[in-house]
């Protein structure tokens, strides 16, 4: 049993890490949602992370409430006579968001091998494969039982990287910063509201593809007693995860001054190259990469897990064939990650991704928001 602040930084590291995979960590989830809307850019990450908090506190809540720690147990739960169809739709959304995932992790780890060492695609292909099936069968469990130490290092570590690039370019953001405030100030009324309109529905849209990741997060309240703990993980979460997005962004405005915009993969990394810092790109590469595999490897894992609980329940097989088919699911996720990956993270960041939080908000948002309201509802009542 966890002590009360270590389950609370546990949860809200959890739903870090869920977060900050390849396509957020490489600056390219930030580049599509974000940075296309001026001054909103700096705004919008904060409304979407509030979001986030908000429904997964919901969900997790629910989850404590009925005590079901798998999704498939806590959609059959929640969505009670409405589970043939919403458990079912939310079975195949989960398991579309692991594939698109694994792909960016395929994506960006064969993008930053290639670059590190020179290495043709082919053998990156291999090494990220042969990487993430080990570390699906072998790795998720001490990235699970060390989700908050991961967490301090990855953010430490991304502040000692970014913040000397970000201190040396400080005149150039001060200027990019001024001329998108001026920029602002210069349009009208309705380009305002337009602007605002579709920087509004693409930060949304962001915190839909996030917020379908939730069932990842309901294992992890099995220890929670009281619903204020949930209340206090959702805090620390949504302030972990709004300073790690806001540096990014930082990190972007000056790259898109500075940079040669010819890193479509890492974006980010044209911080360092347009200073000439190769010593830091790398360290950003480290770090990219570090990041993209923890979110693969979990959410992996996690689905793999589901089919194995699902295959033990229904067929009663022996621990010995649990561990064959194990490893057989892993296999074939693997290699549906790879054939996704060759689409470009890109595109399958805003394509498929995007499709994917319209999805969330049928599936997941909705309901669990009129479930809230049902809920609440009902024990004022009582």
């Amino acid at each position: 049993m966890k002590n009360k602040s270590d389950l609370i930084l546990g949860i809200a590291s959890v739903g870090f890490i869920t977060q900050f995979g390849g396509g957020f960590a490489s600056g390219v989830q930030i580049r599509e949602f974000f940075m296309k809307y001026g001054i909103w850019a700096f705004i919008m990450p904060i409304i979407a992370q509030l979001l986030i908090a908000f429904v997964f506190g919901v969900g997790l809540k629910l989850a404590h409430k009925y005590r079901t720690f798998n999704y498939r147990e806590f959609s059959d739960s929640v969505f009670g006579k409405y589970k043939v169809v919403m458990s079912n739709l939310y079975e195949i959304e989960y398991v579309i968001i692991v594939c698109l995932i694994s792909a960016v992790t395929f994506a960006t780890g064969t993008a930053i091998l290639g670059s590190l060492f020179k290495l043709d695609k082919m053998t990156c292909i291999l090494i990220v494969g042969v990487l993430l099936f080990i570390m699906t069968i072998f790795g998720s469990d001490f990235i699970m039982n060390y989700s908050s130490v991961i967490t301090v290092i990855i953010i430490f570590a991304l502040a000692l990287v970014l913040g000397p690039a970000i201190y040396s370019a400080r005149d150039v953001f001060i200027e990019e910063s001024r001329g998108l405030v001026n920029e602002f100030v210069s349009q009208d009324g309705a380009t305002r509201m337009s602007v605002f309109a579709m920087a509004f529905k693409s930060a949304f849209i962001f915190a839909m593809f996030q917020i379908g990741t939730i069932g990842f997060m309901f294992p992890h309240v099995r220890d929670v007693s009281d619903e204020r703990e949930v209340n206090s993980a959702m805090i620390e979460m949504f302030f972990i995860n709004t300073i790690v997005t806001e540096l990014i962004v930082v990190g972007l405005v000056i790259a898109s001054s500075i940079g040669s915009g010819k890193y479509n993969t890492v974006p980010i990394l044209d911080l360092a190259m347009g200073q000439n810092q190769t010593i830091i790109g790398n360290l950003i590469l480290l770090i990219v990469f570090i990041a993209a595999f923890t979110t693969g490897v979990n959410l992996l894992a996690g689905v793999v897990e589901r089919f194995i609980w699902l295959i033990d329940r229904k067929c009663n097989v022996p621990a010995a064939k649990s561990t064959i088919f194990y490893i057989m699911i892993s296999l074939i996720f693997v290699m549906v990650a790879i054939l996704i990956s060759e689409i470009g993270i890109s595109n399958i960041v805003s394509t498929g991704y995007t499709y994917i939080g319209y999805a969330t908000v049928f599936i997941v948002f909705i309901p669990f928001i009129v479930l809230r309201i049902f809920l609440k509802s009902d024990k004022e009542k009582r």
